[in-house]
């Protein structure tokens, strides 16, 4: 087991822009579900960021509901808290197997 960073950008349609080792579900408005590939044995934390181009608000955000060793279940959302479908961006780290690792 090693040492793991697994980090992407992802369209507000949930098509992967930028990053590899994860899959995306776009769940619902604003909801997204990120599964790792492979998943980490342990989780040591995540951070989401909203990309918001134009000067943004720091309103619109991007929040953490669930994060496990197999997933990371998100929220974007707009100045008044509502779901909407943002672009964001992720990294996660924990320990795991690299992929194609025996």
């Amino acid at each position: 087991m090693t040492n793991r960073i697994i980090s992407g950008t992802v369209n507000r349609d949930g098509s992967i822009k930028y990053g590899s080792e994860f899959s995306v579900t776009r769940t619902r408005e604003g909801h997204y579900l990120v599964a790792f590939r492979p998943a980490f044995t342990q989780i040591s934390g995540a951070a989401v960021t909203q990309i918001y181009p134009n000067d943004g608000s720091t309103l619109d955000n991007a929040v953490i509901l669930d994060l496990k060793g197999t997933e990371l279940n998100l929220k974007t959302g707009d100045g008044g808290g509502n779901a909407q479908d943002r672009d964001f961006t992720f990294v996660a780290t924990g320990v795991g197997s690299a992929p194609g690792a025996v």
